[in-house]
């Protein structure tokens, strides 16, 4: 192998482990939700969210479809936004139950949640469009 092969970037496995990690990433949030709804509705109640059983499921739903087409590579780049739009919900709903923004994860804040969107975001803008032949 020459030093050339060491160097040379390879855009194709960048995009395919970002999108495996933000899908995987998918599951235990699911399942928690799942195996916890009472908790969920919970905190989905503190989040401020109107009917918090509907939106719990909606983010079951989200999630779960943004899991399966990630993981699968089963319409990528919509599977992307719609994880995208969990997750920024997700974030609207921290700020409102914490009473205001805060950026920090460790801290209770959305910095983990906006980044996983955006690279969710990411996954969504740099799928290749296939042509149909």
């Amino acid at each position: 192998m020459s030093y050339t092969n060491l160097v040379r970037p390879y855009p194709e496995t960048a995009r395919t482990l970002q999108r495996l990690i933000c899908g995987l990433f998918f599951f235990p949030h699911t399942i928690y939700k799942l195996l916890g709804l009472p908790a969920a509705y919970a905190l989905f109640t503190k989040m401020g969210f109107p009917v918090p059983e509907l939106f719990v499921w909606l983010a079951i739903v989200a999630e779960a479809i943004a899991a399966m087409g990630l993981t699968f590579n089963i319409c990528p780049r919509w599977a992307g936004l719609i994880g995208a739009g969990a997750l920024l919900g997700a974030a609207a709903g921290i700020c409102s139950a914490k009473g205001g923004f805060g950026w920090l994860w460790n801290l209770g804040g959305i910095e983990y949640t906006v980044f996983w969107a955006v690279s969710c975001i990411c996954v969504a803008l740099t799928t290749p469009i296939k042509s149909k032949k």
